[in-house]
């Protein structure tokens, strides 16, 4: 069997080697990588192209989001699984209801840089709510890491296996995606890993994104987090601050990740999809073989 991601370059070369020797192919799609900046719009449609062919000639395609099965074409080889989550659950209610409301960012800070700066310097002058980064190489303003750094709001880079007791210091989450027209269709296809780990620790989850995106979509289903779909900065922290200021609302959320991290977001759940997914695409390809001899 081979397993491969739909990502770069080399899940071409695994469906061609899945091909020549009969293998079962199972392909994760995670993210609409023709989109991603690295490939130069005259080369797009061909690598799509490529994309697209992956998903045709697997066994199996994992889709990490339903928004991704929907722009693949609904195929019947896709399966929808969550990426499992990388930091240990937290079962009992630990909830703290103080002011300021502490909220951590954790995660990308090149595509999201500019959004968590405005929002950083938006709640500059907020008295009821604290936004504390954590992440590598920020996209920001020059001289904006040393300041947020010297105001204990930047913390640079954390491992995953220190993020958990990290994040318990801490009262919700900020997720966020991006409103750039041209990250339409990513946001549309890709989920975020970060709100699946925010929701193991018990956090409340404020996701700040476009509506169409898929945190906002999922979220919506069942009023599991906040939604913020207004880009404008003075949003997130009027809704920060109105979350700060009811205790009822906190505890629900933080009710409703718990939940979550039982269910959906369950790593024993996922990991039994993704090995069942496999069994599937061993199915699918005796079935194959024996169709053809």
């Amino acid at each position: 069997m081979l397993v491969t991601v739909a990502h770069g370059w080399w899940h071409i070369k695994a469906r061609k080697v899945a091909k020549q020797f009969t293998l079962p192919l199972v392909s994760l799609f995670q993210d609409w990588w023709p989109d991603f900046p690295e490939i130069p719009l005259a080369f797009r449609s061909r690598v799509e192209r490529e994309f697209r062919q992956t998903c045709a000639e697997s066994d199996v395609v994992v889709c990490v989001s339903d928004g991704m099965r929907r722009e693949l074409g609904e195929p019947e080889n896709a399966l929808v699984v969550h990426d499992a989550p990388s930091v240990a659950t937290r079962r009992e209610d630990q909830c703290e209801f103080q002011l300021p409301l502490r909220v951590a960012y954790f995660g990308n800070l090149s595509d999201y840089g500019p959004l968590i700066e405005n929002a950083l310097r938006a709640l500059n002058s907020s008295d009821q709510v604290r936004l504390e980064v954590f992440g590598p190489s920020p996209l920001w303003t020059a001289g904006a890491e040393d300041e947020f750094r010297s105001r204990g709001l930047y913390h640079g880079f954390i491992p995953s296996n220190e993020l958990t007791e990290s994040l318990q210091q801490f009262q919700a989450a900020l997720v966020v995606m991006s409103f750039a027209p041209s990250h339409r269709r990513r946001m549309t296809t890709s989920f975020p890993s970060k709100m699946i780990d925010a929701m193991q620790v018990g956090l409340p989850v404020v996701i700040w994104g476009p509506e169409y995106c898929s945190a906002v979509k999922w979220a919506r289903s069942r009023e599991r987090a906040l939604c913020v779909t207004d880009p404008n900065p003075s949003a997130i922290v009027r809704v920060l601050e109105e979350l700060a200021a009811a205790s009822a609302e906190q505890q629900r959320l933080a009710k409703s990740s718990r939940e979550t991290a039982e269910t959906d977001f369950n790593h024993e759940r996922i990991q039994a999809q993704f090995t069942n997914a496999l069994r599937r695409a061993i199915q699918v390809n005796c079935a194959e073989q024996t169709h053809m001899s």
